[in-house]
């Protein structure tokens, strides 16, 4: 007596079909590194980018995400922490800091005031909406990772969700 087969969709052969159409590998890492180089729209370049254009998430989200990371990546440079490591430079960057009691210093001291605040409010909005939520917000627009499943893509709508709600108050 034979085996039954799974009730699947079959090639006359007798292998299974699929049903959805997966794009190879090969393509996808070129489609990657061709928005990594400016051939393709940017987008293409970061997790939250190609979930956007996935239609994962909207274009609302989309923008909420990109101005989350920017501002994560200011508020590090006001906390002057250390930098990414990187290749040595050759040539020197040249310039000074700014001296905090010009005027000029004084504008900054202000900028990086008002963006500490705004950091801290996203943090304080993030963490209410749930820890999963906040962890998923910072690998996805921060780390540039991938949400793993249905759960974690679920958590980065309701952050960005979120983070969008609190910024159009603002305003």
């Amino acid at each position: 007596m034979s085996r039954r087969k799974h009730l699947a969709v079959r090639k006359p052969s007798g292998q299974t079909r699929m049903q959805m159409q997966l794009t190879p590998p090969a393509e996808v890492k070129r489609l990657r590194e061709a928005a990594l180089a400016g051939m393709r729209s940017a987008e293409w370049g970061t997790m939250l980018g190609r979930m956007y254009l996935e239609d994962k998430i909207t274009s609302v989200q989309f923008s909420v995400g990109k101005r989350w990371a920017d501002l994560v990546a200011e508020y590090s440079e006001a906390c002057c922490s250390p930098r990414a490591p990187r290749s040595a430079k050759l040539d020197a960057d040249g310039g000074s800091v700014l001296d905090p009691d010009s005027a000029k210093g004084r504008r900054e001291v202000r900028r990086h005031e008002r963006m500490v605040e705004s950091y801290l409010d996203g943090v304080q909005v993030l963490n209410r909406a749930g820890r999963m939520v906040a962890f998923v917000v910072k690998n996805v627009c921060v780390m540039d990772l991938a949400p793993a499943g249905f759960n974690e893509t679920e958590a980065l709508r309701v952050g960005l969700q979120a983070l969008a709600a609190f910024w159009s108050k603002q305003k």
